[in-house]
């Protein structure tokens, strides 16, 4: 476990806890996959060390009129993009990777490839009625290259090269006046808006492709739904006590 622990001050002083979080997590899967097969014995290391506490992930949530400004400020290319982010939660890797094969407008459902997402597992987004005719739209345009989105060139982005993207997201963003915002917000800005309009905890897990259930939670917020819970059973009561009283005044008559 010493060997866990110096590692982690060695590292922290080249990369963020984030980052080293990430790579304890990989040896740890890896000694523990050595240890079903018989190829390592006695306890986990890693796990007895444990991970490096960070704060909690920020959750950058536009508001509506930085929406309408940051669209407004958009260029041709990026408007789709933008626009399909923030309906369907897609990471920026994913949005850029979509083929039209992916996408069935007749069933309207995307298929997140298990190579593009980044638990490595496919999933299915439905598609709304407003992204339905923007993908209509979007495919007149692009069908040819095969791939849903372009660059302002006209040509499909480099699966590991972002850069063109980033270029012009952040001209719009400064342009709308917007502030400590990122492409990646886009997904919390659906999560939440998701989670605060009612929308199922299960059904947002699945969209936003989360592995742990946990991770989805952080959209919601139990405290209100914890008020919304003993009003329901203080509204029972209310309406009973009433109901009961109506019926003493009808017998007393």
């Amino acid at each position: 476990m010493k060997h866990i622990d110096d590692y982690k001050l060695k590292r922290l002083r080249e990369v963020k806890a984030v980052t080293v979080n990430r790579e304890l997590a990989a040896l740890r899967h890896l000694l523990f996959i050595a240890k079903k097969w018989k190829r390592f014995f006695g306890n986990n290391p890693v796990s007895e060390s444990g991970l490096i506490k960070t704060e909690s992930q920020r959750i950058r949530v536009l508001t509506f009129d930085e929406e309408d400004r940051l669209l407004a400020n958009c260029s041709t290319h990026l408007l789709p993009i933008l626009k399909t982010a923030l309906m369907t939660g897609m990471r920026q890797g994913e949005l850029l990777t979509l083929r039209w094969d992916d996408v069935n407008l007749e069933n309207n459902l995307i298929t997140v490839r298990a190579e593009i997402s980044k638990s490595k597992k496919s999933r299915r987004i439905p598609i709304s009625t407003t992204l339905r005719s923007l993908l209509l739209e979007q495919k007149m345009k692009t069908l040819k290259s095969g791939v849903v989105f372009v660059t302002h060139e006209g040509i499909p982005y480099s699966p590991k090269n972002h850069s063109a993207l980033k270029r012009t997201f952040t001209t719009a963003r400064k342009n709308a006046r917007i502030e400590n915002f990122t492409f990646h917000d886009t997904r919390h800005t659906s999560a939440t808006r998701m989670a605060e309009n009612g929308a199922n905890i299960i059904a947002v897990k699945e969209i936003l492709g989360h592995a742990d259930i946990k991770t989805t939670m952080k959209y919601f917020h139990p405290d209100k739904s914890l008020h919304e819970a003993v009003e329901i059973l203080g509204n029972l009561h209310k309406d009973r006590t009433q109901n009961r009283t109506q019926q003493i005044i009808e017998k007393e008559e």
